[in-house]
């Protein structure tokens, strides 16, 4: 995988590519406060890591 990522990206010693994004979701009846983000609006945050060939 670290060779799969060097030929792709010139990026030495490299497994995984992480990364995050909010997912906007409508407001839950209960708890509501919890699901507001950073940005001000209700949303799930999501993480995810990819591989060198994009899995």
């Amino acid at each position: 995988m670290k060779r799969d990522f060097y030929r792709k990206c010139s990026l030495p010693n490299i497994v995984g590519a992480i990364d995050g994004t909010l997912v906007p979701k409508v407001a839950p009846s209960e708890n509501e406060e919890v699901f507001v983000c950073q940005k001000g609006f209700h949303a799930l945050n999501c993480q995810a890591v990819s591989l060198p060939d994009l899995k």
